[in-house]
């Protein structure tokens, strides 16, 4: 059975038999660190809130090269908005999630219009891909 549950945050989610946050808007930005790169997954048409940053590699960067979930209004450019996971190595093992601690309640809000997406920075240039989901409700 799925319920609807209003959050601590005000938003609302969707839990099912794990009782998790219930997420259930989830935007994928595959990535490479071959160079920097802001890559924004989608324009979000109404106001959510981030639930959930996850990483996994398919192909782990053999140098230290970092990606970090991003929210930024229209017209500012994603790596100049707001962080909104911590770090995360693209470096670890392949096919292995790594879930970004959130940042701050406050600043995990993102108002309709915005854009979520990715950065890519660190050493870059040896091969690595892979995928990040963001995980949102709506608010």
């Amino acid at each position: 059975a799925i319920v609807l549950k209003q959050l601590g945050d005000s938003s609302m989610g969707l839990e099912g038999r794990a009782g998790d946050a219930g997420a259930f808007i989830f935007i994928n930005v595959p990535y490479s660190t071959t160079s920097p790169l802001s890559l924004s997954g989608a324009v979000i048409p109404r106001t959510c809130v981030v639930q959930s940053v996850t990483l996994c590699p398919d192909v782990a960067s053999t140098n230290a090269v970092t990606a970090q979930a991003f929210v930024a209004p229209s017209p500012t450019l994603l790596a100049a908005g707001t962080a909104v996971s911590a770090v995360m190595a693209t470096n670890g093992v392949a096919g292995t999630n790594v879930v970004g601690a959130l940042s701050a309640p406050g600043a995990l809000l993102v108002a309709a219009g915005s854009r979520v997406g990715i950065v890519i920075s660190g050493a870059l240039g040896a091969a690595g891909s892979g995928v990040a989901t963001i995980g949102l409700n709506p608010a």
